[in-house]
């Protein structure tokens, strides 16, 4: 069994390195531990860890305080408040731990570098020795502990993050379109969840556009939503609010406007919970000529096979 060096932080402030329970002062402030972020200008920070790059958008998806530090860093967040068998206290928080570890590595934005730092979501009154032994052993440095019962901390999801003071920034996996199959790459908007802008962030030196996606673990696909987290690139023949449309045209793209509404279907998909990542290339138009001669904006992508 590893020998365990853990700290355990219950919101924001650190305690004992032994200690495994909550702090003695909790509750801190809510205004201090939740209203921390102002509205900054529209910025996207990549970061690159060994081979792997991610984008993090300019406001805290939660503005969480737990940490005095302007840098970000990697945390990951498990969320067993929102698990049924663990309010029915039918699951033990260990065996809980090690089913969504198994499923985190399944999911390709998130990476065991994530671990560094563990965020628990959940109204345990203690962290076991079992537990921290297990999370020492993934590498953990340093847990910390919100009360699910609270509503600001039921809405944070699973998964991978970045946090600063600023909060909890949500982690995009970076991908660069190797095949040069995409006009633009988009993300979503802050400001609204049906509005999209220009992914404007490049890694790896590529000189292609590089393509942002959100970790899978999320999203959960219900009636209501069953694309949610689904990535969906569309042609750049079709409307996203909030971004231009070219038709494959250079000059029709600069003449217009960024879009003000979404096409029906594009803006049936997002309405379903899926993700629009980009706009692919396409004909002038939509038409059926030869992507061929000097009068073409854009080529074809590459193929595999030795041939666009």
């Amino acid at each position: 069994m590893p020998s365990t060096i853990l700290e355990v932080v219950g919101l924001a402030q650190p305690t004992d390195p032994r200690s495994r329970g909550w702090l003695s002062q909790w509750p801190l402030s809510i205004n201090e531990a939740v209203n921390t972020s102002k509205s900054p200008p529209q910025t996207t920070t990549v970061i690159q860890m060994s081979s792997r790059a991610f984008a993090v958008q300019g406001r805290p998806d939660h503005a969480i305080k737990l940490t005095e530090s302007p840098d970000l860093d990697c945390l990951t967040c498990f969320t067993p408040g929102r698990s049924l068998s663990m309010r029915n206290k039918k699951l033990p928080l260990r065996d809980y731990l090690e089913n969504e570890y198994s499923e985190y590595l399944k999911d390709d934005v998130f990476s065991i570098e994530f671990l560094k730092y563990v965020l628990i979501v959940s109204d345990e009154a203690y962290i076991s020795e079992s537990v921290s032994d297990l999370l020492a052993s993934w590498g953990c440095l340093v847990v910390f502990i919100l009360p699910f019962s609270l509503p600001e901390f039921q809405q944070i999801s699973r998964g991978p993050y970045f946090f600063s003071s600023r909060g909890l920034f949500s982690a995009w996996g970076i991908y660069p379109d190797d095949k040069e199959a995409f006009v633009l790459s988009t993300i979503p908007s802050q400001k609204h969840s049906s509005t999209y802008e220009n992914l404007n962030a490049a890694a790896f030196g590529s000189s292609s556009v590089c393509v942002a996606v959100p970790s899978r673990l999320k999203f959960s696909r219900s009636n209501e939503f069953p694309l949610a987290g689904m990535r969906v690139a569309v042609k750049d023949l079709f409307h996203l609010k909030g971004v231009h449309t070219g038709c494959g045209n250079r000059a029709y793209r600069m003449l217009h406007e960024a879009a003000e509404v979404s096409s029906v279907d594009v803006e049936r998909i997002v309405k379903l919970g899926g993700i629009i990542v980009g706009k692919t290339k396409t004909v002038e138009f939509g038409g059926s000529q030869e992507v061929i001669g000097d009068w073409s904006d854009y080529f074809y992508p590459f193929c595999d096979k030795g041939y666009s």
